[in-house]
């Protein structure tokens, strides 16, 4: 049987933010399951990041579109979006990556993880400049392109455990998590470890990973 699952929530759409890294940084890429990679499980090697782009406001577009040929389905990926500002500095980086392979990810604003290509399947940039009218924009317009045997991946996040603070204001974790928590003297949470910029603690007390 085929079920396709119905959303009882407000439609948001739109992209929240795109990174790249460049497929020579990666050291290890888990198997794709049912349509996800597990983030924690992509290591890169040392002096590699993931790179933000700092885009303009609802300037990104993603578009996966299904193609059959003879020798099979192709998925012809997508992503663009504009980067304000004209800068030597980002045109010469720009500039770097245009014959470069790279993996990219994005965060929709229905709160999804996305990553586009693999080490064996990766991603092209295409990068121009513009100018436009007084009081509008000028940068650089570009575009992540992709033909792949597979179409655009979710990134599966880790399950969180539950964490408690005991009777001494101390925050308490068991789990398998790499990284280790505390708060400190204000009350906000400590993180050491690989990912330790990614784990925030809402309002109410929750430890939470973007």
């Amino acid at each position: 049987m085929y079920q396709i699952e119905e959303v009882k929530k407000a439609l948001v759409s739109g992209i929240d933010s795109i990174q790249f890294v460049t497929v020579d940084g990666i050291d290890s890429f888990p198997d794709v399951i049912d349509s996800g990679v597990s983030e924690m499980l992509i290591a890169l090697k040392s002096g590699y990041e993931w790179t933000d782009i700092p885009i303009l406001e609802d300037s990104a577009i993603y578009q996966d579109n299904e193609v059959s040929s003879a020798q099979g389905i192709a998925y012809e990926k997508l992503l663009s979006a504009f980067l304000p500002h004209a800068l030597r500095s980002t045109r010469n980086t720009l500039s770097k990556l245009r014959f470069a392979d790279l993996i990219v990810k994005f965060r929709d604003r229905s709160g999804n993880h996305h990553i586009l290509g693999t080490p064996d399947e990766p991603l092209s940039i295409e990068v121009g400049f513009q100018v436009q009218q007084l009081g509008s924009s000028s940068g650089y317009p570009f575009s992540f392109k992709g033909n792949h045997t597979f179409p655009g991946l979710f990134l599966t996040l880790p399950d969180l455990p539950q964490f408690i603070i005991d009777e001494d204001g101390k925050l308490v974790y068991s789990g398998d998590l790499e990284e280790s928590f505390s708060l400190n003297s204000d009350g906000k949470l400590v993180v050491s470890g690989d990912q330790e910029d990614r784990y925030t603690l809402d309002s109410r007390g929750r430890v939470q990973f973007s």
